[in-house]
């Protein structure tokens, strides 16, 4: 992976986890199930995936093409959606992202 997408996966992440803390609260479900946004490498892509706190596996949110710095919605775990690109990691913006995780059937 490159230095500068994962810096930028470092910066963005936590932000991408007060986001959802945030919205819990709005949402008052305070501690229960806390989750954070933790990414995973893979040959051509950065899976970004949403955990429960404590445990390693979680569900899909996004892909990042690791050559170009694009956002892809996923049709399923692992399965990336060329038609659903949300733009480039290093310009995007975390609402935004956020606001995108449950586009699969838009």
């Amino acid at each position: 992976m490159k230095e500068s997408l994962a810096k930028r996966l470092f910066e963005l992440l936590p932000l991408l986890t007060a986001i959802e803390n945030r919205e819990r609260i709005k949402k008052d479900m305070g501690e229960v199930n806390k989750q954070v946004f933790m990414f995973k490498e893979k040959n051509k892509y950065v899976n970004i995936d949403i955990c429960p706190v404590g445990y390693g596996n979680g569900s899909g949110c996004w892909m990042i093409d690791k050559e170009t710095g694009d956002v892809f919605n996923i049709k399923g775990y692992g399965q990336v959606d060329k038609k659903k690109n949300l733009g480039n990691i290093f310009t995007i913006d975390p609402e935004f992202l956020y606001s995108k995780r449950w586009n699969y059937l838009r």
